[in-house]
């Protein structure tokens, strides 16, 4: 069945780990009825429900790779 993938759910949780190891920087969700800053912590209602959910992050010199290298 679909839904036995052992794959399946672990998309937001390991996004939010390569924001804490420093390999990803301005993490923003928008889901439902919020919007969230993941890397501020700052969480707000927005006025307009939005179906899905739409990820945002960004790459920049200060990120670590995936191998632990520093891109400076």
């Amino acid at each position: 069945m679909f839904y036995n993938k052992s794959y399946l759910w672990k998309g937001l949780p390991d996004i939010n780990m390569a924001l804490k190891r420093d390999q990803i920087s301005n993490l923003n969700i928008i889901t439902n009825d919020v919007h969230a800053n993941v890397e501020k912590k700052d969480f707000k209602s927005i006025s307009k429900s939005f179906s899905g959910t739409f990820v945002y992050w960004e790459l920049n010199q200060d990120n670590i790779s995936c191998h632990g290298i520093n891109r400076n």
